[in-house]
């Protein structure tokens, strides 16, 4: 079972698809063909373990030299990323943040255009690409400059339950610790649930 928090209709996925000049099935005239994975369901998994419980999500703001904040703690999953999300705006001093599904669907967004978080079911068949070229296990991330010259960053987020998105949109750029130090907080507010 899909267990999204996406609720996009297929005509406005369309809409979307044609606005950043692709088909259907991912490719463009522009670029080389990419598919979009569709959503899939897992079926036969059981739910993990009860399992100890997870040391608080590391705030990252130290990455950034600016004093560490509360972790990111009460709430359910939806209130816990809307507050991430919403935390990394700010420290970041990003114009956008948002955190798509592996299908490219957004599943929080603060600020992000609909066809810039689109990118991201993109971005991940990339990643995975580029690591069965590179002999690589890593996730990856990448930084897109956009047509309005601000940049996307994109942060590739492998968890036991599927790969996620975490993008970033501004003018500013951003270390390599601080991909890392995001990763490494989304991962751990996921993992902390079980799922999305």
């Amino acid at each position: 079972m899909n267990r999204s928090l996406s609720w996009i209709d297929p005509a406005s996925w369309s809409a979307l698809i044609q606005e950043a000049g692709l088909t259907q099935d991912g490719s463009s005239s522009s670029s080389p063909a990419v598919a979009v994975p569709p959503a899939t369901a897992q079926p036969g998994t059981e739910p993990p373990a009860a399992q100890p419980p997870a040391k608080p999500v590391p705030d990252s703001t130290a990455l950034d030299g600016a004093p560490a904040e509360p972790p990111v703690e009460a709430g359910n999953l939806e209130m816990r990323l809307q507050r991430y999300a919403g935390r990394l705006t700010d420290r970041s001093k990003a114009d956008a943040v948002f955190i798509s599904d592996e299908s490219g669907l957004e599943i929080v967004s603060h600020g992000a255009e609909d066809s810039v978080i689109a990118l991201s079911a993109l971005a991940l068949p990339v990643f995975e690409q580029m690591r069965t070229l590179l002999k690589n296990q890593q996730p990856g991330a990448a930084t897109l400059l956009l047509q309005d010259d601000r940049k996307l960053h994109l942060i590739e987020v492998a968890t036991p339950r599927g790969r996620y998105s975490l993008g970033i949109v501004g003018n500013q750029d951003i270390s390599a610790a601080a991909f890392h130090g995001y990763r490494d907080e989304l991962t751990e507010l996921i993992h902390r649930e079980g799922s999305i």
